[in-house]
């Protein structure tokens, strides 16, 4: 799937770019299943304990996005399910648990 770089809306100085199997943000790699997988909302989330309510390896097919934008520092994904979904992540967060390595000069 090729993903329309018109949906990628950028905010400030963040960059956004994305293909078929993940995006960046600042120059940091996220993957649509690694996203996913850790949604932050009350439909994947329990409140109370914050246990996942999702399982990923029950969807039938791998996450892919419908839309990807940027805004109020806020990164915003439709998935492209049934029920749809969209998933919100405060870019300082994706930021603070990126798991690539940090390479420092």
């Amino acid at each position: 799937m090729t993903i329309n770089h018109s949906h990628l809306k950028p905010e400030g100085d963040i960059e956004l770019s994305a293909n078929q199997s993940f995006f960046t943000v600042a120059g940091k790699r996220f993957y649509y299943t690694w996203l996913r997988d850790n949604c932050l909302d009350s439909q994947s989330r329990h409140s109370g304990s914050w246990e996942k309510l999702d399982d990923i390896s029950k969807h039938k097919t791998p996450p892919q996005p419908l839309s990807i934008q940027i805004q109020d520092n806020n990164l915003i994904i439709d998935w492209d399910e049934n029920p749809p979904h969209r998933g919100i992540f405060p870019i300082s967060w994706l930021l603070n648990n990126t798991y690539e390595y940090n390479q420092q000069a």
